[in-house]
């Protein structure tokens, strides 16, 4: 066989041959020959003999426990009963600052100049009320989310280092030094930043969104009635949205494991793949290519996904737009100016925000494949108890005699 046909089986079978003395050489570097009579075939789907196995991976949607353990590591329903309180004075006083500056706006069109002069300090004075009031509430809101997000981090981390500690040895024989990495740095970092600051806007922009469209159909009736099949059209989009973006999220972060663990095993054994030759570094070049490969495939699925949910909910937000400036139209015969135009303010203001909260919450399903992938680590099995209750202590007998009977 000569060196081009041995070269393309070691490729095509992806193996590591060991050298031997009665083989031919080429590139400086010995090599066992194949037999095409004699060629074993390895089916890569059979486990029989396999000590590590590929990485599992979830399907469908998060588990209920998986949010349920996330909320009692931040804090329980009484952290989160205490976010809607906040969240909806910062919203309360935000819509009572726009309707008292619409307020003063009216004034100054009914009444003269000098008493517009004179009403100024009060009504500036009362403005600055609310809108410091609002930043206050604002600063509360965003440091309590990211430090409860810091919490659960801690928790979380916590409870799989503990059950990592206790492992068996046949668990770190089956699972490769990067699958542990890949916990421990991309979904730490996932738990750490992108699920606090992706729940604080989502829940801001919830309230914002409820609060103005309250106020938008109090203030003009007929575009209640308008609204509701749009708002089922977002959700049905968001719903299409989420489940292939979970699962693409979910292939996204076990194809790291591969890419760190070959990492992790070219920089241990780099002079033993040296001294191989220079057709093994090849080797394990083209091995990290094609794990790189494989990860960017899931994330330009992710990155097609994304362009596909912001051009439907793009479409979906102008449709909006236009039924809200449509009844405004119809019922200008009973609405002041100030009114219409604080409407239409928060008509312009609430629609990015529907693209956003289901971005939001689609960003936060997807996120929460990290806790899941931690909680799945914190719930392996433990070696059995260094001490045993009840058994037979390690020194004993501490006393006892002899008698020798004749």
């Amino acid at each position: 066989m000569n060196n081009f046909e041995c070269k393309s089986m070691l490729h095509r079978n992806n193996v590591v041959l060991s050298p031997s003395i009665i083989s031919p050489s080429f590139e400086n570097a010995f090599c066992t020959p194949f037999d095409d009579n004699t060629l074993e075939v390895y089916d890569e789907a059979s486990t029989s003999g396999t000590l590590v196995f590929q990485e599992k991976r979830s399907h469908g949607r998060v588990s209920t426990r998986i949010f349920s353990a996330y909320l009692h590591a931040v804090g329980g329903w009484p952290k989160f009963c205490f976010w809607v309180v906040v969240i909806s004075l910062w919203q309360i006083l935000s819509i009572m600052g726009d309707f008292w500056l619409s307020k003063w706006t009216m004034t100054a069109e009914n009444g003269s100049d000098a008493r517009f002069l004179e009403q100024t300090p009060a009504f500036l004075g009362m403005y600055a009320l609310f809108a410091l009031s609002g930043v206050f509430f604002t600063v509360l809101r965003t440091t309590s989310i990211l430090l409860s997000g810091l919490r659960a981090s801690k928790e979380l981390f916590n409870d799989m280092t503990k059950a990592l500690f206790q492992a068996p040895m046949a668990f770190f024989d089956a699972n490769p030094i990067g699958r542990i990495l890949n916990r421990y740095s991309n979904d730490i970092v996932t738990i750490d930043t992108i699920i606090p600051m992706t729940l604080n806007s989502f829940l801001a922009m919830v309230f914002v969104a409820i609060f103005c469209l309250i106020t938008t159909i109090a203030t003009t009736k007929l575009l209640g009635l308008l609204l509701a099949p749009i708002v089922i059209i977002y959700f049905r989009v968001g719903q299409t949205y989420v489940n292939p973006a979970r699962e693409v999220e979910r292939v996204n972060k076990v194809t790291k494991s591969p890419l760190l663990n070959l990492m992790s095993e070219a920089i241990d054994g780099v002079l033993v793949i040296r001294a191989f030759g220079s057709h093994h570094v090849k080797r394990f070049e083209a091995l990290h290519h094609r794990n790189v490969d494989c990860n960017l495939e899931a994330v330009f699925a992710s990155q097609v996904i994304m362009q596909w949910f912001s051009l439907r909910i793009q479409l979906t937000t102008t449709l909006l737009l236009f039924v809200s400036s449509f009844s405004l139209v119809c019922a200008r015969a009973y609405l002041s100016p100030g009114i219409i135009g604080l409407v239409l303010n928060y008509t312009f203001a609430v629609l990015p925000f529907f693209e956003w909260i289901v971005t939001s919450w689609s960003q936060i399903e997807t996120a929460m494949v990290g806790p899941e992938r931690v909680a799945e680590y914190a719930a392996i099995e433990s070696e059995a108890p260094r001490v045993i209750s009840g058994a037979t202590a390690y020194d004993w007998p501490t006393t006892g005699h002899i008698t020798f009977s004749n």
